[in-house]
Order: structure tokens, then C-alpha cells, then sequence
């Protein structure tokens, strides 16, 4: 119960999409289920998605955006314990833009990756192309540092819809919504945007990817699931493994098509 209700306090006090304010919610909270803690001031962004990683201390790490007016867009990050917010900053502040889909992976050192997009502002910088970037901070989440290079050939990439998960030996995997397939590149070049080409999976004629999740499975494959919105016989769930090799994409069975509802999440994907 702890882990779902840790999940709750982020996402609701991120996203700022409940009715229930926390001190409400805080007084109702039954005997023994932990209350929410507000972990954001208004982040003035509409249908951003939270990018979610508990540590092997028991913490939750929560990564978020937020438009700061005429000052940009920055990305923060908050940690959660128990019973309480232990910390939350900036990780970059006053870009031009961000994503609203930051993604966390560990790394190889028990440490946090974020994986993320956006534009700094700065000419000649090399964050200021819109492709995958990321940045680093230890087990603490409390020190963050912009990697270099980034994790896309592709640049102006979109601020949503973005997925991210790391290999066995630590190797982040960044993937996004590209049309009807599905981009992804697999480890971080030296250079922005990247050298090595990005790889991708066709969803089929017509198809519209959204809300694509990324997780890796017990043997060490990382697998990529969405949705296809694309209103047609095709819609519905539909996952495939990517790495170490491509198989062949699944359609999860009548969950979509010309005759049934629309299921569109209108979030990523929930794949574990």
C-alpha cells in the first residue's frame, strides 16, 4: 500500500489534476494509509506526466515541469521518504523549453538518470536542439548534472509522449512517438544531436502512436508498449520487445478498433 500511495502524492500534487487539496485529503486519509504531500507550487502546465523512481533505500525520486513565465521552463526533481518531502530543486531552470514527459532510469552505479528534452535558449549550445538529453544525480537525488552529448539523432522532438528505461548493465534506452512508429536510441552519444542513427518500430499505415511506455523485463529485454489512436480497425494496445533484438508487435486482444470505444489513455501507458 505504501509504494501506490507514495505514487498518488506525486502525481497529484505534480500534476495538480485532483479537486482534493492535500490538506483535505490529508484529513479523510483512512487509519494507516499515508496522506499526500504536495511537493510543487502551480506548475502552469496542463497534461505533463511525472517521471517516477524509487531507489533501493525505499525513497521515491519524482521529476517534473514546470513554465516559470517570462523566466522559461525548468525540470525539478523531489524526494520522497516515509513519511515526508526530504528535498526538492531545479535540475535546469530557464530554457527555452522542456520536456513535459521527463523520464528516470538508474544507472550502473545505483545512481538516477533523467532522460529528457528541450532547448536551452543558448546559441551554438548543445542543448539547444530539442534532442534526448539527459542528466545525472547519485542515489540521493539531491546533485544533479547535465550529461554531455545526448540520446537522438532526431532533434525538435516532442515534449510529451516520451518513454525511457535503462538496460541491465545501465545503458539508457530513450524512446518517443514519431507518426505511426515508435523512435527509440539506445545509449548517449558525445555528440548533440547524436552520430548513430535512431531506430524505430512501424505501428502500420495510419497509425497514430501516443502514450508509449518503455520497462525491461526479467531476462534484461526492454520492451516498448502505446496506444494507437488512430481511430481505425488498428487501434487498440500494443507492445514488442526491442532490445537485445526486435520481435514481432503484439495487439493486446479487443482493446480497440473501428467498433469499439476509444481507450486512449490520455497518458503513458501503464507497462511492468
Amino acid at each position: 500500500m505504501r509504494r501506490l500511495s507514495g505514487v498518488a502524492v506525486a502525481l497529484v500534487a505534480v500534476l495538480g489534476t485532483s479537486a482534493v487539496s492535500a490538506g483535505t485529503a490529508a484529513s479523510a486519509a483512512p487509519a494507516g494509509v499515508q496522506p499526500w504531500t504536495q511537493i510543487s507550487p502551480s506548475t502552469a502546465i496542463a497534461g505533463q506526466s511525472a517521471g517516477l523512481l524509487r531507489t533501493s533505500d525505499g525513497r521515491l525520486h519524482v521529476v517534473w515541469a514546470s513554465h516559470d513565465g517570462t523566466a522559461g521552463y525548468s525540470l525539478h526533481y523531489s524526494t520522497l521518504g516515509k513519511t515526508a518531502l526530504l528535498s526538492t530543486a531545479a535540475i535546469v531552470h530557464g530554457w527555452r523549453s522542456v520536456s513535459f514527459y521527463p523520464r528516470l532510469v538508474p544507472t550502473a552505479s545505483g545512481g538516477i538518470r533523467m532522460i529528457f528534452t528541450g532547448a536551452d535558449g543558448v546559441s551554438a549550445s548543445p542543448y539547444d536542439n530539442s534532442a534526448m538529453y539527459s542528466a545525472t544525480s547519485g542515489k540521493a537525488g539531491q546533485t544533479w548534472a547535465l550529461a554531455t552529448g545526448s540520446m537522438s539523432q532526431t532533434t525538435l522532438l516532442p515534449a510529451t509522449d516520451t518513454a525511457a528505461a535503462a538496460e541491465t548493465d545501465g545503458t539508457p534506452v530513450a524512446g518517443w512517438k514519431s507518426g505511426a512508429s515508435f523512435a527509440y536510441h539506445a545509449g548517449l552519444d558525445s555528440t548533440s544531436p547524436a552520430t548513430a542513427p535512431d531506430q524505430s518500430v512501424s505501428a502500420g499505415t495510419g497509425a497514430v502512436v501516443v502514450g508509449p511506455a518503455m520497462v525491461r523485463d526479467s531476462h534484461g529485454g526492454i520492451w516498448a508498449g502505446w496506444f494507437d489512436n488512430s481511430f481505425a480497425a488498428s487501434q487498440g494496445y500494443y507492445v514488442v520487445r526491442i532490445l537485445p533484438t526486435l520481435t514481432k508487435l503484439l495487439r493486446a486482444p479487443k482493446s480497440g478498433g473501428a467498433n469499439i470505444g476509444n481507450n486512449q489513455p490520455l497518458e503513458s501507458v501503464a507497462l511492468a
